[in-house]
C-alpha cells in the first residue's frame, strides 16, 4: 500500500495538473475539426460583429462600380439596352484608361434588336403585299446595319473585357476558361494522390454568353455567390469547377486581366502545415500578378466589407456624357452591373434568403403574391432559417402599407414547430414538403391536420 502510494505522489504532483488542460485543448481542436452548427454559428456572429464595428475603409479603392440604375434606365430607356449601347460603354472606358471592364451581367441569347431578330417580326407588320419589295427592303437593312452584338465584340476585341459565367447543371456546354491554371503541390507522403482541387465547388457545365463575345474577351469569370446556411453572403468562392476546366471567379479573373498576368498559381499543401484552422491536404495560397493571398482549401476567402459610402459607384449614363470625369475610371478595375430594383428582380423570383426585401420597393403595386423562401433552394428536408422571420414581418408591414390584398407565401423548413411563428410574423400561406410525407401515404392526412393546428395555435 506504501508503495502505491509512494508512484501516487508523483502521478498527482506532475501528471493530474495536465490532465485538465489537455483534455480542454482535446474538445476544442475536436469541436474546430467537426465544425458543429453551434460553433459556426457563433464564428459567424463574432465575423459579422467585427466587421460591423470595424468596417474596411479607402480613400483610394481600385476598384469602381457601374451601375446600371434608376437614373441610367430613366436616361437609357428601358433594360434590356441594345449591346450597341454597351459597345459605347466599353469604348468609352477603354479610352477613359480602365485597367480592366468586367461586366456581372450574362448575354446568352442575341440581342432582340439584331436585324436578323427584328426583321422577322416587321414583316408580320408591313403595309405592303409586294412580296419583291419587302425582300428589297430586308436586303438594304441587312447590307447597312451590322448586329448589336458584333459591334460590342469588336468593341470588347480593343478593351481588356472579363465576361461573366456561372456554374449551373442545368446548362448544355462548357465555355473555354482564358486564364491558365498552375498548381503546385507540396504535402507529406499520405497526401500522394489526393486531388488539391477536390474540395472546390464543382458543376458539369456552366451558363455562359455568345460565342462572338466570350471569343473576344480577354477574360471569362465566374459570377456564382456563396450563401451561408443563414442566407448572408461571407466568404467569396475564388476559383470553381466545371467538366474538365478550372474557372476563376469574376473578381479573381479582373484582377489577373488588369494586371496583364497569363496564369494564375496555386499553391497547395498540408493544410495544417500553414496555420490553418483546417485540416488536411488542399490549397492554400494563391498568385495572380504580383498578388499573393490566403485562401481556404475550397478555394474561398472571408470577405471584409466596407461601409456603403466607401465604395465608388458612377452611374452608367454618366459614362456616356461629353463632360464626363476620366479621372474616375484611370487605371480602375470597373464591374458594370446593376442595382435597379426592377432588374434584381430578374435575378430572383422567388424572395431567396439573401434577396433583399428592397427589390420589392417599386413593385408593390404589380404583384399578388410574394413568396419567401426560408430555405436555400436545391433539397428538401432543411431547416428553416430564423433570421426569416424579420424578412417576413417586414414584408407584411409593406403589404399592410399598400393597402393591397398580397398573399405572403413561405416555404421551406416549414413543420410543426415553425408554422405558427411563421403566422404571426405576417404569412398568410404555408408551403410544406417533409412535413406533409414524412411517415408514408398512412401519414399524410395527419401531418396535414397536425400543420393546420399549428398554424391556428
Amino acid at each position: 500500500m506504501s508503495y502505491l502510494k509512494r508512484i501516487g505522489l508523483p502521478l498527482q504532483k506532475f501528471i493530474l495538473p495536465f490532465i485538465a488542460p489537455m483534455a480542454v485543448l482535446l474538445t476544442a481542436v475536436s469541436l474546430q475539426l467537426w465544425q458543429p452548427y453551434p460553433i459556426e454559428f457563433t464564428r459567424n456572429l463574432v465575423f459579422d460583429q467585427y466587421n460591423r464595428w470595424l468596417p474596411r475603409h479607402e480613400q483610394d479603392s481600385p476598384v469602381v462600380f457601374v451601375d446600371i440604375d434608376e437614373a441610367s434606365l430613366a436616361r437609357l430607356g428601358q433594360f434590356p439596352w441594345p449591346r450597341s449601347v454597351f459597345a459605347d460603354l466599353v469604348d468609352n472606358m477603354t479610352g477613359y484608361g480602365s485597367a480592366a471592364i468586367a461586366f456581372d451581367i450574362l448575354y446568352t441569347e442575341a440581342d432582340r434588336t439584331a436585324p436578323a431578330e427584328i426583321l422577322p417580326v416587321w414583316e408580320n407588320l408591313r403595309l405592303s403585299e409586294n412580296a419583291s419589295e419587302w425582300q428589297a427592303l430586308r436586303a438594304a437593312i441587312t447590307a447597312q446595319i451590322t448586329s448589336p452584338d458584333d459591334a460590342l465584340a469588336r468593341a470588347i476585341a480593343d478593351a481588356p473585357v472579363i465576361m461573366a459565367t456561372m456554374m449551373s447543371d442545368e446548362a448544355a456546354r462548357l465555355a473555354a476558361p482564358k486564364a491558365g491554371i498552375a498548381v503546385r503541390a507540396q504535402g507529406s507522403s499520405d497526401t500522394d494522390g489526393l486531388d488539391p482541387m477536390r474540395n472546390v465547388p464543382a458543376s458539369s457545365f456552366a451558363i455562359s454568353n455568345r460565342d462572338v463575345l466570350n471569343d473576344n474577351a480577354l477574360g471569362l469569370g465566374s459570377i456564382n455567390a456563396r450563401i451561408d446556411d443563414d442566407g448572408i453572403i461571407r466568404r467569396a468562392s475564388l476559383l470553381f469547377r466545371a467538366g474538365e476546366h478550372i474557372y476563376p471567379s469574376l473578381a479573381l479573373e479582373s484582377l489577373r486581366v488588369a494586371q496583364g498576368a497569363g496564369s494564375i498559381v496555386l499553391r497547395a499543401s498540408d493544410v495544417r502545415g500553414e496555420g490553418s484552422y483546417s485540416a488536411g491536404f488542399g490549397l492554400s495560397r494563391l498568385k495572380v500578378g504580383r498578388l499573393i493571398a490566403p485562401i481556404e482549401p475550397d478555394g474561398s476567402m472571408r470577405l471584409y466589407f466596407a461601409e456603403s459610402a466607401d465604395i465608388q459607384t458612377v452611374s452608367a449614363y454618366e459614362i456616356l456624357q461629353p463632360d464626363f470625369d476620366m479621372t474616375r475610371l484611370a487605371g480602375k478595375i470597373a464591374f458594370i452591373g446593376t442595382s435597379a430594383a426592377g432588374l434584381k428582380d430578374i435575378r430572383a423570383t422567388p424572395l431567396n434568403p439573401a434577396t433583399p426585401v428592397s427589390v420589392l420597393d417599386s413593385l408593390m403595386g404589380d404583384i399578388d403574391l410574394i413568396l419567401v423562401m426560408s430555405v436555400n433552394p436545391g433539397f428538401g428536408g432543411q431547416s428553416f432559417i430564423e433570421s426569416q422571420l424579420e424578412k417576413i414581418k417586414t414584408l407584411r408591414a409593406m403589404i399592410d402599407a399598400s393597402g393591397r390584398d398580397i398573399e405572403l407565401e413561405v416555404d421551406g423548413g416549414v413543420n410543426r414547430d415553425t408554422a405558427a411563428r411563421v403566422i404571426e410574423a405576417g404569412a398568410s400561406m404555408l408551403v410544406a414538403g417533409t412535413a406533409t410525407f414524412q411517415g408514408g401515404p398512412d401519414k399524410y392526412a395527419e401531418n396535414i391536420s397536425a400543420l393546420r393546428e399549428a398554424a391556428v395555435r
